[in-house]
C-alpha cells in the first residue's frame, strides 16, 4: 500500500512540475528548497490544519507551539529522500 501511495504522490508532483505550476523552490527538491518553501508558506500564514499536519510530519507534540526552528532540525532531509527514490 505504501508503494502505491508513494507512486501516486510522485506522479502528482511530476505532473505539476511538468505543467509549471509549482513554486521555484519545489522544482528541484532538496532539503534546503523544501525548507525555504515551508518557511515562505508559514510566513504567509497557515491555518490550524496545516500546522497540525506539519507537527505530525515532524513528530512534534501537539501541545507545543510550532516554531520555524523546527524546520532546521534536518527532518526535511527525509522528505527529499522520499521524493528522490
Amino acid at each position: 500500500m505504501i508503494e502505491k501511495y508513494k507512486s501516486e504522490i510522485l506522479q502528482a508532483y511530476e505532473q505539476k512540475r511538468d505543467a509549471g505550476v509549482l513554486s521555484p523552490n519545489l522544482i528541484h527538491l532538496t532539503p534546503a528548497n523544501i525548507r525555504k518553501e515551508a518557511c515562505l508558506l508559514l510566513s504567509a500564514g497557515c491555518d490550524n490544519t496545516d500546522i497540525r499536519m506539519l507537527k505530525e510530519f515532524l513528530d512534534l507534540p501537539f501541545k507545543n507551539s510550532f516554531q520555524m526552528s523546527h524546520l532546521e532540525s534536518g527532518i526535511l532531509t527525509n522528505l527529499g529522500h522520499f521524493a528522490l527514490f
